[in-house]
């Protein structure tokens, strides 16, 4: 095993991530294009690594929150496009033309900027028109006065426009209908465009969530960001999907700390926030919120690790950096593994299951776990 410098780490597992990205790729309608979406460092699992497997696996479109993200991932994605999805700090730009990022434009202010700078270092500012059929959140509205700005964009030195996109907003929800009409919105002022002479480039709007249950909007291309590493499913979508049953790429194991005996009355963790009525077994395990747990499984249904492959309880609160868990029982001494995500003998802890006990999405959790936890990669 590699060397890692804490008792705590990630297991990062490249033959699921390739799995993950096979079965997505299998369930796109025919010519539609995958961009992986490697932002907020991919999700928590690191999107330099990531990224190169996704380019090494033959990907060749992906997308990032911000010009940084885009600048680090640069260099393991060859000359791949790489998508800004969010806003563009101005001082950044020249290095972000320089890198051949494309950037996302939701009004004409903010092309005239790119094609100034694109014009004084003599290079290209390659665009995405972004439209708001709906999130509320980034975009032109589809409107006349869009399309006008737009004819105006298109002939600005320095500009060329890759592609027009817009993202879905309730494809977690019920309600149909309303992505319905985001998609003919979209749909229909990408004709207009076309109406006018404006070439669109790749349009695109689905997001996993869109890719599982709106196959319509597939499109051009879809935007593929928390199926990757498992952390969604199509089942999260679609109940009794079988088609997008992906691999969870990722592991988070512990060792632990300290094993100890308490008598019946013996408070555990900070404000006696549990009481012993009996006599147990106390493992220490050095992971806490500062690594990412959040304290509201205390509030919640608590929090369960594998050790020995016998699920164990949490005991008491959540401290910065160990937590504390009830062992009876449990065969096991310092230094022992933990699973906190992942298999173990017969058992696995799924993000599903940290979802259920704390009560925000799966892919929040994983994205929560900071990036000082050291992270293992397993090429084969």
């Amino acid at each position: 095993m590699e060397k890692i410098h804490r008792p705590l780490w990630m297991e990062i597992r490249r033959r699921d991530f390739e799995e993950n990205l096979a079965t997505i790729k299998g369930g796109l309608s025919e010519g539609t294009q995958l961009l992986a979406v490697l932002k907020d460092n991919a999700y928590g699992l690191g999107s330099e690594t990531l990224g190169r497997w996704a380019h090494e696996w033959g990907i060749r479109h992906f997308a990032v929150a911000n010009i940084y993200e885009g600048l680090q991932l640069r260099s393991q994605v060859g000359k791949s496009e790489i998508l800004i999805l969010g806003y563009n700090e101005p001082a950044m730009v020249p290095e972000a033309i320089e890198a051949e990022l494309s950037l996302l434009v939701w009004n004409l202010p903010m092309a005239e900027q790119f094609s100034r700078v694109a014009t004084e270092l003599g290079r290209e500012a390659k665009i995405h028109l972004a439209v708001d059929t709906g999130l509320s959140r980034l975009g032109f509205f589809p409107t006349e006065e869009s399309l006008g700005e737009m004819e105006a964009i298109a002939k600005l030195p320095g500009i060329k426009i890759m592609g027009t996109m817009s993202h879905l907003a309730r494809t977690e929800t019920d309600d149909h209908a309303f992505t319905q009409r985001q998609l003919e919105t979209f749909l229909d002022f990408v004709d207009e465009m076309r109406a006018r002479g404006l070439a669109p480039g790749t349009i695109h709007m689905a997001d996993s969530a869109g890719l599982v249950k709106f196959p319509e909007a597939h499109l051009e291309m879809v935007r593929c960001g928390a199926l990757l590493s498992g952390s969604l499913q199509g089942r999260h979508f679609v109940p009794g999907d079988e088609i997008f049953a992906l691999n969870y790429v990722m592991s988070l194991k512990a060792k632990i700390a300290r094993v100890a005996h308490y008598p019946n009355g013996a408070s555990v963790s900070y404000d006696a926030t549990f009481e012993t009525d009996e006599a147990i077994t106390v493992a220490t395990l050095p992971v806490g919120y500062g690594d990412g747990l959040g304290q509201e499984f205390e509030e919640e249904r608590g929090l369960w690790v594998l050790i020995s492959g016998v699920r164990c309880p949490m005991l008491g609160s959540i401290n910065m950096d160990m937590m504390m868990v009830d062992v009876t029982g449990v065969d096991c001494k310092e230094g022992d593994e933990v699973v906190l995500l992942g298999k173990q003998g017969d058992d696995e802890i799924t993000l599903d299951d940290w979802s259920d006990w704390g009560g925000k999405s799966p892919t929040a959790y994983q994205s929560l776990l900071q990036s000082k936890i050291p992270k293992l990669y397993i090429e084969q």
